[in-house]
């Protein structure tokens, strides 16, 4: 699985003031089903750093890729108690 990440970096008064932050992410599925909608996500992100009062200084987007079969065991594990019936 792949993760489209957008990260900005905050405009900052003085270095290091701010980190870099999660704007916006995408995964590979909802990349292919509507690519204009994550390039308008891109835009819209870029657009942030614009006018005289920016928000952000930096815009990037990062693709980081995760182990699917792991995302998908963890999310759909069924929880187990273990224990014992006791009868009388």
């Amino acid at each position: 699985m792949i993760l489209h990440v957008i990260f900005g970096q905050r405009t900052c008064s003085y270095p290091g003031e701010y980190g870099p932050e999660v704007i916006d992410c995408w995964d590979e599925n909802c990349v292919d089903d509507n690519p204009e909608g994550f390039d308008e996500a891109i835009e819209k992100a870029k657009a942030r750093m614009g006018g005289k009062n920016p928000e952000f200084t930096s815009v990037r987007v990062l693709d980081v890729g995760l182990d699917g079969d792991k995302i998908d065991r963890l999310l759909n594990k069924t929880p187990s108690l273990a224990g014992e019936i006791i009868t009388k």
